[in-house]
């Protein structure tokens, strides 16, 4: 496997386009697969075009989602283990969902795979700035479903005293 992810944009064909959404030349596809490439990797989305022209070419195409726009979706509130806050809790299943399946600027990453154009998701990581994206959260839905919790049987302890409650049962 030779991923080939980069800042293809700077090679769009109008250079006033938006970075981020351009049209990639045919070329640029062609030139990637000559020089070794065997997953495209597109710099961030999914481009119908773009994952034709990958497989033109004898490619794999990847599209990418970049965790910075996680917090942008929809969800239940992260609670950290000090208080409650409006990030997006790092493990409600449905934010991913619809974080990683869905576009709301172009086309869907989930329609592209069922058509065979997507055959795979590259997840650009990382933390950010500190946001906590990949964090732990004291929710309700969280710490109900947390194994040292549940055996307890005891009542959801306040949101602010959780990381507390856990620390002082030893877990």
């Amino acid at each position: 496997i030779r991923l080939m992810w980069g800042q293809w944009n700077y090679e769009r064909i109008d250079l006033k386009a938006d970075f981020w959404r351009a049209d990639l030349p045919r070329e640029l596809f062609r030139n990637v697969a000559e020089a070794g490439g065997t997953v495209f990797v597109e710099i961030e989305g999914y481009k119908p075009d773009h994952a034709r022209y990958a497989h033109e070419f004898g490619m794999k195409y990847f599209a990418t989602r970049f965790v910075a726009f996680l917090a942008s979706i929809e969800g239940r509130n992260w609670v950290s283990c000090e208080r409650e806050v409006s990030r997006r809790c790092p493990l409600d299943q449905a934010t991913y969902e619809k974080w990683i399946l869905h576009n709301k600027d172009g086309p869907s990453i989930l329609e592209g795979a069922r058509q065979g154009l997507v055959d795979g998701i590259h997840f650009d990581w990382e933390g950010y700035g500190g946001r906590s994206e990949a964090g732990v959260c004291y929710c309700d839905d969280c710490m109900s479903k947390f194994q040292g919790f549940t055996q307890t049987g005891e009542a959801l302890p306040d949101k602010k005293k959780r990381f507390a409650w856990i620390e002082e049962h030893g877990f």
